[in-house]
C-alpha cells in the first residue's frame, strides 16, 4: 500500500512538473524598432578631413572633424536598409 501511494504522489509530482514547465512564455519581448550605430575614425594622420555617412534619417550627412580619432553614435530605425561611411584627408601627414 505504501509503495502504491509513493508512486501516486511521485507520478503527480513529475506530472505537475512538466505541466509548471510547459507553460507559456509571457516574455514575449517585441524587437527594437531601432538600433544603435557608432561610426569611428581613427589612425595618426593629421590634415583637411571630410567624412561623409548615412544620418539618423537615412540621408546622406557630411562633418569635417579637426583631427581624429572622431566617432559620431546615431539611432537608425530598422527600416533603413544600408549604412555607410566614406572619410578622405586632404593634405595627410602621418
Amino acid at each position: 500500500m505504501k509503495k502504491s501511494i509513493l508512486k501516486a504522489s511521485l507520478f503527480m509530482l513529475i506530472t505537475a512538473s512538466v505541466l509548471m514547465s510547459c507553460s507559456k512564455d509571457d516574455d514575449h519581448t517585441k524587437p527594437s524598432d531601432s538600433r544603435t550605430v557608432k561610426y569611428e575614425i581613427t589612425g595618426n594622420a593629421t590634415g583637411t578631413f571630410d567624412v561623409t555617412y548615412i544620418s539618423a534619417s537615412g540621408a546622406g550627412a557630411n562633418e569635417a572633424p579637426t583631427s581624429i580619432p572622431w566617432s559620431k553614435e546615431i539611432v537608425i530605425q530598422n527600416g533603413v536598409a544600408g549604412i555607410i561611411i566614406n572619410s578622405a584627408v586632404i593634405g595627410a601627414t602621418v
